[in-house]
């Protein structure tokens, strides 16, 4: 543990005397965004693979269209478009 914790403390103690510049961090923001793109697309690209596994986004993705219901005069109660009788009552649309 005292090794590891030597050569931790040799590399704090480098990057102390050289500064962030000398350290090998990017500190260009433009050049750290170029860097970083393929690991932003491949992480754009899990996420889309782990959305497809689910069935509520397929099932909302699946039914894009807009579902149309007609009222029922009678009790208020929604039914499908091109029905002609009330499922909850009965009575004629």
């Amino acid at each position: 543990f005292g090794m590891g914790m030597m050569v931790v403390g040799g590399i704090l103690s480098g990057i102390g005397r050289a500064g962030m510049a000398g350290s090998g961090i990017v500190l260009d923001p433009q050049k750290q965004r170029e860097d970083l793109k393929p690991w932003s697309r491949m992480a754009g690209g899990m996420v889309n693979d782990a959305l497809e596994q689910v069935d509520v986004v397929k099932s909302v993705s699946a039914s894009g269209r807009e579902v149309i219901k007609v009222r029922c005069p009678a009790c208020r109660t929604l039914n499908d478009e091109d029905a002609k009788f009330c499922d909850e009552c009965g009575k004629p649309l």
